[in-house]
Formats: C-alpha cells, sequence, structure tokens
C-alpha cells in the first residue's frame, strides 16, 4: 500500500513539472513576440537617416533646406569652408609680398596681370565650388540608395504598401539621373518629390507626434519651387494643400501656447499672399520664412 502511494506522489509529481514547463515554454514565444512588435513599432534609424539624406541633398544644392537639419550638415561644411579661407589667406599674402618685388620693375604691367589673374581666380573658384556641390551631391544619393536598401525590410515587417515603397524607388532612381544629369532646379523639384513620401514611411511607426507636420514642409517647398519657376498655377495648388494640411495638422496640438501656431499661421497667409501677386522673389522669402516656423515647431513638438 505504502509503495503504491509512492508511486502515485511520484507519477502527481511528474504530471505536474511537466505541465509547469511546458507553461513556461509557452510564454517565452509570447514574450519574444511582444518585444519584436514593440521594436518593430519604433521609427528604424535608416527612416531619420533617409529623411537626413534628402534634407541634405537641399542644402549643397541652395535649396530650401529645413533648419532643423541644415545646423548638423553645416558643422563639417563649415569646417572645410574655414580651413579653404585660411589657405586662400595665406596665398593672398604671398601674392601681395610678390606683387610688392615686382611693382618696382613692372608696375603698369603688374597691374594688368593682377587684374587678369584675380578675375581668372574667381571664375575658377566658382566653378570648383560648384563641381564640389555636385561631388557631394553624388555621394549622398549614393549613401541614400544603400540607406534605403536596409529601410526596405523594416518597410515588409510593417506591412507597407507595396505601392509607397514601389513610388520612392521610382521616386530616387529619377532623382540620381537629375542629379547625374547636373539640372539644378529639375534635381530640387525631384528632391522635393522624393520627401512627398517621408510623412506615410512615418506613419507606419509610431511616432511621439504627427508625421503630418513634414507635408507641411513639403507643401511649402513645392509652392517655393513652383513660383521660381513661373508655375504658378500649381504653385496656388500648392499653397491650397499647405493650408489644408496645417488646418488638420493644429487640431492635434495643445492650444495652450497660441504662440506656436499663430507665427506659422500668418506666415502662410503672407505667403499666400505674394503667391497671387505672382512675385518671385518674396514667394521664396516668404516661403522660407514658412518653412523657419514649421522647423521651430517640429522642434517643439520633438521636445514635448
Amino acid at each position: 500500500m505504502k509503495n503504491k502511494i509512492i508511486i502515485v506522489a511520484v507519477t502527481i509529481l511528474i504530471v505536474f513539472s511537466g505541465c509547469s514547463r511546458d507553461f513556461e515554454n509557452s510564454q517565452q514565444p509570447q514574450q519574444q513576440q511582444l518585444s519584436f512588435e514593440k521594436s518593430k513599432n519604433e521609427v528604424p534609424k535608416d527612416l531619420e537617416k533617409i529623411e537626413e539624406s534628402i534634407e541634405k541633398i537641399f542644402l549643397v544644392l541652395n535649396g530650401p533646406a529645413s533648419n532643423v537639419e541644415k545646423d548638423k550638415n553645416t558643422q563639417d561644411l563649415k569646417g572645410n569652408t574655414d580651413k579653404k579661407e585660411e589657405e586662400k589667406s595665406e596665398n593672398k599674402e604671398d601674392e601681395k609680398k610678390n606683387e610688392e618685388k615686382k611693382e618696382k620693375k613692372e608696375e603698369n604691367k603688374e597691374e594688368k596681370k593682377e587684374e587678369s589673374d584675380k578675375n581668372t581666380q574667381n571664375s575658377n573658384d566658382s566653378k570648383d565650388s560648384k563641381q564640389t556641390d555636385w561631388q557631394k551631391a553624388d555621394s549622398t544619393i549614393n549613401n541614400l540608395h544603400y540607406q534605403w536598401n536596409n529601410f526596405t525590410s523594416f518597410a515588409m515587417e510593417t506591412n507597407a504598401p507595396r505601392e509607397l515603397i514601389d513610388n520612392f524607388s521610382v521616386s530616387l532612381n529619377n532623382l540620381t539621373n537629375m542629379v547625374l544629369n547636373r539640372e539644378s532646379v529639375n534635381s530640387l523639384m525631384a528632391t522635393n518629390n522624393l520627401y512627398s513620401y517621408i510623412p506615410d514611411l512615418y506613419m507606419l511607426f509610431d511616432t511621439p507626434y504627427s508625421p503630418e507636420i513634414k507635408r507641411l514642409r513639403h507643401y511649402t517647398r513645392s509652392t517655393i519651387l513652383n513660383a521660381l519657376t513661373d508655375n504658378w498655377d500649381d504653385s496656388e495648388k500648392d499653397l491650397q494643400n499647405l493650408k489644408s494640411s496645417w488646418s488638420f495638422y493644429k487640431t492635434s496640438i495643445q492650444k495652450d501656447r497660441p504662440e506656436r501656431t499663430n507665427k506659422l499661421d500668418y506666415s502662410i497667409h503672407e505667403l499666400e499672399m505674394v503667391v497671387n501677386e505672382k512675385n518671385k522673389s518674396l514667394s521664396s522669402i516668404k516661403g522660407k520664412v514658412t518653412l523657419n516656423n514649421i522647423d521651430v515647431l517640429e522642434k517643439e513638438e520633438k521636445k514635448k
């Protein structure tokens, strides 16, 4: 009888032990799945890098770049510029010493030569600067292709619409061709068209604030660039899209600080006035003011 009781007790312990292990093992995949879903919903770094690269292209091609990223991207550019300025300063000092020596012998001849050399140098500096900008754009776009390739796996995991992925890819290829052909205005247009997909890509993930603010930036740039090319009909359409998008986004912002929205409200109003007047120069200026207000608002939203 005792032996039977012992056997039954051992059997019960084994069964419960097995059930406990099965329960623990069943919990592990669920925990791993929850962890995976959490990481999948976060905005991937590659998407942020893609946006930064697009902003850098605007910057190096002297287009309407975002001030949010401009500070980052100009640090290296400023360092290189300062170095060039120092080299130019040293060269000018050497040239000045040589000129003073030669002036004693051939004063009139040297003055003509100096003027000719100066014009040639300025022309060469301008060409070199423009060539350097295109080379920077080439390098940035090359990196952008790799960043996009890395990001597509995240997009697929979030069930991103295939049409969105394909459209971005086609737009990236179009931008690459424009830059390779050294078409300034068309390159800026293509860059802005590529940026138009950024808000939708951010919508695939959990973000601390609405990505709709990035759509405001896209429409503002479109208004500026179409005005630049005297395409006033499209400029006016982009402006209306900007106003609609802003009205939608404004409802999601806390109204405890109206000054955050009043500045952007009025800058859009002023931009509309100069676009209606078909004033190209003022459209560029007022457009950049609007861009700056969007940048400030996005920066505040990030802090919040």
